[in-house]
């Protein structure tokens, strides 16, 4: 079980990632660029993918980074949500990226190619 971002016990949001061992939670990898309370996240790969949220500052969030599980490393995409977004959803049906904002009623989708090079490069996708 695997908690990523949230709020500490003040109600700030952490940019933690940590695993609970069965005894304990253990932080396993470094932190996120960007702290986050009520992100999306999907895992590709080896990648675990992490979308909008609450910042810091109680508003939304639009950035968008990934942690490469092989090498241990977070990095900051230059791909962004449409609009901050917290407490969406994020999933992966078919060759698609689905983005859904339940609240606003807001729906994007991305070709799945078009999305991964989107997070490793300028290259710039409209959702």
């Amino acid at each position: 079980f695997t908690l990523i971002g949230g709020e500490n016990t003040r109600g700030i949001p952490t940019n933690d990632l940590v695993t609970w061992t069965g005894k304990e939670w253990k932080v396993l990898y470094p932190p996120m660029h960007t702290a986050r309370a009520f992100p999306s996240v999907l895992a590709i790969g080896d990648l675990i993918i992490v979308s909008g949220g609450r910042g810091a500052d109680g508003e939304g969030v639009e950035t968008i980074e990934f942690l490469d599980v092989n090498k241990r490393i977070w990095i900051q995409s230059n791909l962004k949500l449409p609009r901050p977004l917290s407490g969406h959803h994020m999933s992966l049906c078919g060759e698609y990226i689905y983005i859904y904002h339940w609240i606003s009623g807001y729906f994007w989708r991305m070709n799945k190619k078009n999305f991964m090079a989107s997070l490793t490069t300028n290259d710039e996708h409209n959702w």
